[in-house]
């Protein structure tokens, strides 16, 4: 069985998830996509993956959800240690300490997107991070 490359979305903004859903199903993504809007439920979904059935991991979170949350830093990082992962930010490092951004930066953060989302925005860092080939037009 081949592995499955797996995109999760974690946004509490359902606009953006609409938006990302829309942008995937545009350009016809061939990996798994997930979408979340409750930070447990994550962790739970991840945690199920199976590493053996499982491409790579990318990670789309809102930065909103990690400020102050030292703790769910370190379980994203320990739970996507077993899978080859990219993570990337939607907003900016505003409103975090020094030591929540060393635990983010040693998750590997591929990208930043600045609020507000857009299709434009998404489908660069999905290029960019080559999760999708550069030459996919929307």
């Amino acid at each position: 069985m081949k592995k499955q490359d797996q995109i999760i979305f974690i946004e509490s903004d359902e606009i953006s998830l609409f938006l990302a859903e829309s942008l995937l199903e545009a350009i016809n993504f061939k990996g798994l996509s997930h979408f979340f809007t409750n930070m447990e439920e994550v962790l739970e979904f991840i945690n199920a993956l199976n590493s053996s059935r499982s491409g790579s991991v990318s990670l789309f979170i809102s930065t909103k959800m990690l400020v102050g949350e030292r703790e769910l830093i370190q379980q994203l990082r320990d739970l996507l240690f077993h899978f080859p992962s990219k993570i990337c930010l939607l907003s900016s490092m505003e409103g975090f300490s020094g030591e929540e951004k060393g635990d983010l930066q040693q998750m590997g953060i591929s990208c930043t997107i600045e609020k507000p989302l857009t299709e434009a925005k998404l489908l660069h860092a999905l290029q960019e991070t080559d999760i999708v080939p550069a030459q996919v037009k929307k």
